[in-house]
């Protein structure tokens, strides 16, 4: 059976119209964030190395906050990424939907939380299986002389307690997405769509069609 759901919005309603094709879109990408049957709960996270090139990776899409223009991750801080984007906060998002036939690229600004009352309230959230993630004794990357997940010996097979877990906090980083610009493209067999979306300072949206 195909537990995969889709937001209910008809080709019909978003084809030809620009505010439908971007409601469309937000529709999605809520979607993703809560049903991890959704393709576009695991998006690719682009952001610049040190070296100046294109840093690509897939993550999990953890919130949508649509009002805020946000997407929600979360990451180990020691991670080559957080590193990347406090040096180069402008990131690019690309998701795909193949049952849709929608491709989403974003363009935005990654805010790093680390140890402070957003992390706390966004980790008092994350279930203990996903926190003994950030109990690694290692950074993430660094290199292995053998096959290992990097956990310690005693949580290989377990979740942790909830007072261990949180020797883990410190590792933890929420990370927010603030969306700038959003491109959308619409594969149809009688005729692809494309469009760009772009915010500025004070909320306003402006919008146009591209040619595909």
């Amino acid at each position: 059976m195909n537990t995969m759901q889709t937001p209910e919005l008809e080709e019909a309603t978003f084809y030809n119209d620009l505010p439908q094709t971007l409601e469309k879109a937000w529709l999605l990408l809520e979607d993703a964030a809560r049903n991890r049957h959704s393709p576009m709960h695991t998006p690719v996270l682009v952001s610049c190395g040190k070296d100046h090139t294109a840093r690509a990776r897939t993550v999990v899409l953890r919130d949508t906050v649509r009002t805020a223009r946000e997407l929600h991750i979360h990451t180990d801080s020691r991670s080559a990424k957080v590193e990347e984007q406090h040096r180069q906060p402008t990131c690019q998002v690309l998701t795909y939907h193949p049952d849709e036939k929608i491709q989403l690229r974003l363009d935005a600004t990654a805010i790093i939380h680390q140890e402070n009352d957003v992390a706390r309230e966004i980790w008092a959230q994350t279930p203990l299986s996903s926190r003994r993630c950030y109990l690694a004794q290692e950074v993430p990357g660094s290199s292995a002389g053998m096959p290992t997940s990097g956990l310690p010996t005693d949580l290989e097979n377990r979740a942790a307690e909830a007072a261990e877990s949180e020797a883990g906090f410190c590792y933890f980083a929420a990370v927010i997405i603030k969306v700038e610009r959003l491109e959308w493209l619409y594969l149809a067999a009688q005729g692809h769509r494309r469009a760009q979306f772009d915010w500025a300072a004070d909320g306003a949206v402006t919008n146009r069609w591209l040619v595909p």
